[in-house]
């Protein structure tokens, strides 16, 4: 379940701590996750993240590495869970993340990623990441009035 809220520059800056310890500990996973479905790939076997449990006999080899996946991508979801909770939406595990906010009535995205300092980009439902604008003035992006 993930919450629908709107935020203030201010309200979602008061996050960046909360989401930046969350995916110091997602991007290494995320990493070790892609490496393993690449091994698999290679040696001619697909990846399973779904947690369905296929009764298909595996080389024992590949069999760890397919539980080694599944424990991964299970740590990651329940951690990026976390940051959804908070209302916030989660585009990429390495670390991308939107904050719906209010600007001259209308929905935008605030704009976050991994390695930026603060939230200093938005961008309107419709464009995405490509579309992002530098945020001349903070104040005109509003959250919802919360008690």
């Amino acid at each position: 379940m993930q919450l629908s809220r709107h935020f203030s520059v201010e309200e979602a800056t008061g996050l960046l701590p909360s989401i930046r310890r969350v995916f110091g500990v997602v991007r290494p996973l995320h990493a070790k996750l892609i490496v393993e479905a690449a091994k698999m790939n290679a040696g001619g076997h697909k990846p399973d993240i779904s947690g369905r449990m296929v009764r298909v006999e595996l080389p024992p080899e590949v069999a760890a590495r397919q539980r080694n996946i599944r424990q991964l991508s299970m740590a990651i979801q329940q951690m990026l869970h976390e940051i959804a909770m908070f209302g916030v939406e989660v585009k990429s595990a390495e670390g991308l993340v939107d904050f719906r906010s209010r600007l001259e009535g209308r929905t935008v995205y605030l704009c976050w990623k991994w390695g930026e300092d603060s939230i200093d980009w938005y961008h309107s439902v419709e464009t995405g990441y490509s579309g992002r604008k530098r945020i001349r003035d903070a104040t005109q992006f509003t959250g919802d009035d919360v008690v």
